[in-house]
């Protein structure tokens, strides 16, 4: 579940913020429990203290953008986009934007993902030496993995489909 707070002062702000983020499934929460904080700087509004949009501000870009911002969840498995950082059970990793870029995808889609459509998610496209690197990167991501959940076989490659299994 997304969530947000306002620190803003002009009211008819706030409430127009705050309508069209509820319409697109934010909840509110304060300051320290929230996803995104979001601040009014008069010529410009601040999300989490480095981006900003200037005014005046295209509110479903900024909600778009948002939104693809949050947190991401796999059984125990957190990861935290913008962090690049992968939880599992109070144990975390660091990761690298291709490997965030992967588990990510792997993360949204459940069912798993042929190995060109997530070659096309991670660096856009599908060429041959784009699925060897791929292949090493997933190789780099599951030995990351391997240390904070204890399970060799985390992500799995069958039928040129990868999946993530952490049971």
């Amino acid at each position: 579940m997304k969530t947000v707070y306002f620190d803003i002062d002009d009211r008819v702000l706030k409430q127009s913020l705050s309508d069209l983020f509820t319409t697109f499934g934010f909840k509110f929460k304060d300051e320290k429990q929230a996803d995104f904080v979001i601040k009014d700087l008069g010529d410009r509004i601040v999300v989490n203290g480095d981006n900003f949009f200037v005014k005046p501000i295209d509110i479903f870009s900024m909600i778009n953008d948002l939104s693809k911002n949050t947190d991401l969840c796999f059984d125990k498995l957190t990861l935290k986009i913008k962090s690049k950082i992968a939880v599992f059970e109070e144990e975390s990793i660091s990761l690298t934007d291709i490997e965030t870029k992967i588990l990510s995808s792997l993360m949204s889609n459940k069912d798993g993902i042929s190995s060109v459509d997530l070659s096309v998610d991670v660096f856009s496209k599908a060429n041959e030496s784009c699925l060897k690197s791929l292949a090493t990167h997933v190789y780099n991501l599951k030995k990351k993995l391997e240390t904070i959940t204890k399970k060799q076989k985390n992500i799995v490659l069958e039928n040129s489909r990868y999946s993530l299994d952490l049971k």
